[in-house]
C-alpha cells in the first residue's frame, strides 16, 4: 500500500511541477546561462569576444501555439565599447516587444524591432550590460510567439555584437564602391 500512495505522490508531484519553457539545446559564441522556467525564457550572455552568439531552443508539446516571455542579459566582457547589437530569431517570431536598457554608463541612441529582429545602438560604444527585457525585474518582457511551431521543432536566437572594425571595414566598402561608380559615370559622361 505504501508503495502505491509513493508512486500515486511522485505522480503529482512531476503533473504538478511547472513545465519547462523550452530547451536550450545548442550555444555558440558566447558562454550561456539559462534561467528559462514554465513560460518565460530567460538567459544571460556573456561576450569575452565580439561577434554573433547563437542559441538553439527545442520545443516541447507544452510550448506548442503559446508564447513565451522573454528576457535576456547581455554582458559585454570584451574590454571593447559595441555600438550596436542586433537579435535574430529564425522558427519564431517576437509577439510583444519589450523594453531594451543598459546599466545606465552609456546611452540608447536608437532602437527599434519587428517580428524577427530587434536592435540598439549606443553612445558611447557599451563597455558594461545590455538588458533585454527585466532580468532584473526591471522593464518590460519581450514575448515570444510560437504559433505554428511542432513539438520537437526548434528555433534559434542569434545575438550579434560586431566589433567596431566591421563598422570601419564596410564604411570604407561603400566609399570604394561610391569612388568606382563615381568614375563609371564620369568615363561614360
Amino acid at each position: 500500500m505504501k508503495h502505491h500512495l509513493l508512486a500515486a505522490a511522485l505522480v503529482a508531484a512531476f503533473a504538478a511541477a511547472p513545465a519547462q519553457a523550452v530547451t536550450l539545446t545548442s550555444s555558440s559564441g558566447a558562454a550561456v546561462t539559462s534561467y528559462s522556467s514554465g513560460s518565460l525564457l530567460a538567459y544571460d550572455l556573456d561576450f569575452t569576444t565580439l561577434g554573433t552568439a547563437s542559441l538553439t531552443f527545442t520545443l516541447d508539446a507544452a510550448d506548442i501555439g503559446s508564447t513565451l516571455s522573454f528576457n535576456a542579459l547581455v554582458r559585454n566582457l570584451s574590454g571593447l565599447g559595441i555600438d550596436g547589437v542586433t537579435m535574430t530569431l529564425t522558427g519564431a517570431s517576437f509577439g510583444e516587444p519589450g523594453s531594451i536598457a543598459t546599466d545606465g554608463f552609456q546611452a540608447i541612441t536608437a532602437s527599434g524591432s519587428s517580428a524577427q529582429q530587434a536592435w540598439a545602438r549606443f553612445s558611447p560604444g557599451l563597455t558594461t550590460d545590455l538588458y533585454l527585457g527585466a532580468p532584473l525585474g526591471e522593464g518590460t518582457n519581450w514575448t515570444i510567439n510560437l504559433a505554428g511551431a511542432q513539438a520537437g521543432g526548434s528555433f534559434t536566437i542569434a545575438v550579434a555584437v560586431p566589433e567596431p572594425e566591421t563598422y570601419a571595414l564596410m564604411l570604407a566598402g561603400m566609399a570604394l564602391v561610391g569612388v568606382a561608380a563615381r568614375r563609371a559615370h564620369r568615363v561614360k559622361g
